[in-house]
């Protein structure tokens, strides 16, 4: 199985499920001229999570039918590229849960969830 989706939170909920996708993006004309100028950086949570090109991202104004097809045929075909994603997925996974030594959201999380253990205590 795969995933044709929409960008947004969905792409993230599909790779903790471990679900090979294809990500689409259609951007309004400025938005569309600011992603191809600037070389097309990761909009998609995985890409952006893991810091690197995970699953393909098709953006722009307007995306032909046969360029989404395409590129879910492309990724079907290939158990290679598939089975990279599902890798990439489990390392994004234990990123999630476990964090990173020193990443500052982790440590940002870890401040507020302390904070919160605190004044649960001082509550009680």
């Amino acid at each position: 199985a795969l995933a044709i989706v929409c960008n947004g939170t969905a792409t993230l909920e599909l790779a903790i499920a471990g679900v090979p996708m294809v990500v689409i993006y259609v951007a309004d004309a400025i938005m569309g001229r600011r992603y191809v100028k600037a070389g097309r950086p990761a909009t998609a949570l995985p890409n952006i999570l893991a810091r690197r090109a995970l699953v393909p991202e098709l953006i722009g104004t307007s995306l032909e039918v046969e360029t989404i097809v395409g590129a879910a045929v492309k990724l079907r075909d290939d158990p290679a590229a598939r089975a990279a994603q599902r890798d990439g997925f489990a390392k994004l996974t234990t990123y999630l849960e476990r964090g990173e030594r020193g990443a500052p959201l982790i440590s940002a999380a870890v401040r507020v969830l302390e904070l919160a253990r605190n004044y649960r205590k001082s509550q009680n």
